[in-house]
């Protein structure tokens, strides 16, 4: 089951195929908690979106995955971030483009990354590790 994507985003791929605009999302990954049905994003303690750049493989039946590279988010640092369970997609515009709970939710302690590993998102759903920086 793939996560839907939001209105602004169907709006903006709709612009885009139909050449009213061109849409080059170049697509970050946010950690966020529902706050109903919203994604409100994780933010403060060294906390920023994840670039995938060269992570995707290519799309199959309909779904791309991250398949190439982890994904990875800088440090907790210096608190922790809390218990993340929404992963978001965002375009460099700051549209969300669609949002899933995460297979696997832990909190985001200080002093640790959290990333998704390579093969961990596949179609829309990711599990969420967490690993010592050094």
């Amino acid at each position: 089951m793939a996560a839907p994507f939001t209105s602004a985003a169907k709006n903006k791929l709709l612009d885009h195929v139909t050449g009213r605009v061109r849409w080059e999302p170049n697509l970050r990954v946010a950690l966020g908690i529902d706050d109903a049905g919203t994604v409100t994003e994780i933010s403060g303690n060294g906390y920023a979106r994840a670039n995938p750049t060269g992570a995707f493989g290519a799309a199959s039946g309909g779904a791309a995955s991250i398949t190439e590279l982890d994904v990875l988010w800088p440090v907790a640092d210096p608190a922790s971030w809390g218990i993340p369970d929404r992963v978001a997609y965002f375009d460099t515009d700051g549209t969300q483009v669609t949002a899933w709970e995460p297979v696997t939710i832990e909190e985001v302690a200080a002093g640790v990354r959290a990333r998704i590993p390579a093969a961990g998102i596949a179609g829309a759903f990711a599990s969420i590790t967490l690993t010592d920086p050094a």
